[in-house]
């Protein structure tokens, strides 16, 4: 029964993975073609779709590293976040909100890798003005690839956040409970 389960729930999530995977690359397929010589206001000057090309990761970061550290890097982030992923689903205790996190943080992280290994760089095209809020006039140019791993992130980060918590009370319940006989 156990077993089945697990199927299922791998199953689920590796198709939520390629499904993701395709939206991002679909998306990153048009921004190059409809952006290649122009950039679309979506609104104003706030929100842009404008393409660029990010050879590095994370806000272009790497782009100066020795070529054998940076795709080193490039590629174990993702084969960690996978294997760390399968083994999140295989546990009894994973959430549906962690479980999809995970999903969503491989997914984007697997759309990213795809663009590094078979176009030497990322095709970035959300752009969204700062007006000098952080410092930044525009906030690094992004793609779904990395909304999936931000979103991803967060909703991880949330779901430690409350198991710490349960955890929490569930001592504390323990400990008052252990007083109370005394």
């Amino acid at each position: 029964m156990k077993n089945q389960i697990l199927k299922k729930r791998f199953l689920k999530a590796g198709i939520m993975i390629v499904l993701l995977v395709a939206a991002d690359q679909i998306t990153k397929i048009v921004a190059d073609i409809v952006l290649a010589e122009k950039t679309i206001s979506v609104i104003g000057d706030f929100f842009q779709l404008d393409l660029a090309y990010n050879p590095g990761f994370g806000f272009s970061m790497g782009t100066g590293w020795p070529q054998w550290l940076s795709m080193a890097i490039k590629i174990l982030i993702p084969l960690s976040a996978a294997l760390f992923t399968f083994f999140r689903l295989k546990a009894s205790d994973c959430t549906r909100l962690e479980a999809l996190s995970l999903i969503l943080l491989t997914a984007g992280a697997f759309g990213n890798l795809i663009d590094r290994l078979f176009r030497g760089y990322v095709i970035d095209f959300l752009l969204f003005k700062m007006y000098g809020l952080f410092g930044f006039q525009y906030w690094p140019t992004f793609n779904v690839a990395d909304i999936l791993v931000v979103s991803g992130t967060i909703g991880f980060a949330i779901t430690q956040l409350l198991a710490a918590v349960r955890e929490h009370e569930a001592e504390k319940r323990k400990s008052e409970a252990g007083h109370a006989g005394e």
